[in-house]
């Protein structure tokens, strides 16, 4: 497994990783790892731009997914 790369000229400081796992009796769990202590302040912010990222995008595909099913119900004969 590996992670997708910095831009060039970029260089780690520290990470919080969010990890998808299946344990030893084969269940799936959620794990978290970090590099060293992350100031608590840093690691929220960051995690909240990252929550609201992915419900924007959650809500696009969600309003899309709205839009094909309407269009698909007035295709249907009456």
């Amino acid at each position: 497994m590996g992670i997708h790369a910095l831009p060039e000229g970029w260089d780690a400081l520290s990470a919080f990783v969010v990890i998808k796992c299946r344990d030893e009796d084969g269940d799936v769990a959620w794990s978290f790892r970090t590099t060293e202590e992350i100031d608590p302040y840093e690691l929220l912010g960051a995690l909240t731009v990252q929550t609201d990222l992915v419900r924007k995008r959650m809500v696009a595909n969600w309003s899309t997914d709205d839009d094909e099913a309407s269009d698909e119900a007035s295709d249907e004969p009456e």
